[in-house]
């Protein structure tokens, strides 16, 4: 039983990390769709993961350029936004981790057989998990209104 949860956690934790490579390497619009004329079609998200240059592009002959800090308003506004964007990746990654645990938690109290012990253990792990995700929504709400008030949208 301890190698099937180990593995069950392994696993959620492996898509996770994929998910995240695959958020940080932003996709592009396909090219067959004609020429980009939105700033939004710059920005696509994977599993609500912003891009690291989330509102610094913009549209240069139909394709997506990240711009220079002098056109975002000096080095550390555009500094600043980078650091923003990659605390919300992470902290997006505390609430898919803490879902996972909520699962895994879901688990426990599933191959618990009965064992008081083991059910208690399994709805702290539950509990625990779903107090992370309240306070990293709370956590990256807070930074997407920091975002939004200390930097200005170029």
């Amino acid at each position: 039983m301890k190698k099937i949860k180990t593995l069950v956690l392994s696993f959620g934790l492996g898509v996770m990390a994929l998910g995240g490579i695959l958020a940080v390497s932003a996709p592009q619009p396909a090219a067959a769709a004609g020429p980009i004329t939105s700033v939004d079609q710059c920005s696509v998200r994977f599993l609500t993961f912003p891009t690291w240059f989330n509102g610094l592009v913009e549209i240069e002959n139909g394709k997506c350029i990240v711009m220079s800090p002098d056109k975002v308003g000096g080095l550390s506004p555009f500094i600043w936004r980078i650091v923003l964007n990659v605390i919300e990746i992470a902290l997006q990654l505390v609430v898919y981790a803490a879902a996972v645990f909520i699962l895994y938690g879901g688990f426990q109290f599933l191959t618990s057989q009965g064992s008081p012990d083991e059910a208690a253990k399994a709805r702290q792990t539950i509990i625990n998990a779903a107090i992370g995700i309240v306070i990293s929504v709370g956590a990256i709400a807070a930074v997407n209104l920091l975002s939004g008030i200390l930097i200005v949208n170029p």
